[in-house]
């Protein structure tokens, strides 16, 4: 039953993400012809601009978009109508909460990953790639580790953190159906408190840790603190590590509420 569930989560979340992701790709593809037949060259500048632009918005409202739609599809499946049908299945709770989150958070990676592709196949021209090993040296000289390996971190970070993230969706919108009013301004007070604070423990963790300086300011001790204690690639790699331990003891304990209140405390009224 758990593969029939998601096979039909898959369906409905796709046929919304599947066109909307494949435009974008699309929209890459053209963009490298933009740049690669030098079509730039023949339209006024505050076209090229204004399509660059459009580009970059594009990127961050798509990301947006999916988090936004995976979060609505998990409301509506589970706490509006539907939600009335879904729970006479005989399925449990918990599968409808592992089905949804496996599907969600595979788009999830599904979307960061099109995001990557999208902006390697603009960026990557064959007058990028061809001096890409110059390049390449210098950001490893700039950042202090080899930069392919750095590039490579971050898509990884950035894929463990957009799955973590949908759970961490579902976590405040199962709480928010707690309330008897206002049930998503609560899921919305409830994901804005828990990140700022996951925040404040990620910057405690680093003082305490010796990662941030203890002090506030452009004082002689706090510009020590880059050339003396850590780079600039060791600051933020750490606070990166921190983040991501966090988010991920975070992710689990989100799951397990978030499966109890399904289980124990749902309410559809």
């Amino acid at each position: 039953m758990l593969s029939r569930l998601m096979k039909y989560e898959m369906r409905s979340q796709s046929r919304l993400l599947l066109p909307l992701h494949a435009l974008l790709l699309l929209a890459s593809i053209l963009g490298r012809f933009f740049i690669t037949g030098k079509v730039y060259e023949r339209v006024p500048t505050v076209v090229f601009i204004i399509l660059i632009t459009l580009y970059l918005f594009s990127l961050v409202g798509i990301s947006t978009g999916t988090q936004l739609f995976i979060s609505v599809r998990f409301y509506q499946s589970l706490f509006s109508d539907e939600g009335y049908l879904a729970f006479t299945l005989p399925v449990t709770p918990g599968q409808h909460l592992l089905a949804r989150t496996l599907v969600g958070g595979l788009w999830a990676l599904i979307d960061t990953v099109i995001i990557f592709a999208s902006f390697i196949i603009l960026v990557m021209v064959p007058e990028v790639s061809a001096h890409w090993p110059e390049l390449s040296e210098a950001l490893t000289k700039e950042l202090g580790m080899d930069s392919n390996a750095f590039f490579i971190l971050m898509f990884l970070l950035n894929c463990i953190s957009a799955f973590t993230g949908i759970i961490l969706i579902y976590f405040c919108i199962a709480v928010g159906q707690l309330f008897s009013k206002h049930r998503i301004l609560m899921a919305l007070l409830t994901y804005l408190g828990l990140t700022a604070l996951v925040s404040v423990i990620v910057l405690l963790t680093s003082v305490l840790s010796g990662t941030l300086p203890n002090t506030i300011g452009f004082g002689s001790e706090t510009t020590r603190f880059f050339t003396e204690s850590y780079s600039q690639t060791e600051y933020f790699l750490s606070i990166t590590k921190n983040s991501l331990i966090l988010a991920i003891v975070q992710a689990v304990i989100a799951y397990v509420i978030t499966h109890y209140i399904l289980s124990k405390k749902i309410n559809l009224n």
